[in-house]
């Protein structure tokens, strides 16, 4: 029993704490001008494409494409996206 409520703790705790930070950092672009607004449309700029990159290596790696095989085969093997989901 307390060994789900901590594991549903842990899945749900960064989604929730990654949406706050999110949210601060919208509303205080809300209310920047200037060159701290210009700042930061710079970081979302980059977090969109950090966030990109992060998808991009977790596809790449879930194509499980064995040697001797006529193409890939679209298996999303557990054990390759397992470590990305639980960080």
């Amino acid at each position: 029993m307390i060994h789900k409520l901590l594991t549903s703790n842990l899945y749900t705790m960064p989604a929730l704490l990654f949406g706050a930070a999110a949210l601060s950092v919208f509303m205080r672009l809300r209310h920047a001008v200037g060159v701290e607004r210009q700042q930061i449309k710079w970081l979302a700029y980059a977090a969109a494409a950090w966030a990109l990159g992060i998808i991009f290596n977790v596809i790449t790696l879930a194509i499980d494409t064995p040697s001797g095989s006529s193409g890939p085969h679209w298996h999303v093997s557990q054990s390759r996206v397992k470590p990305f989901l639980s960080q």
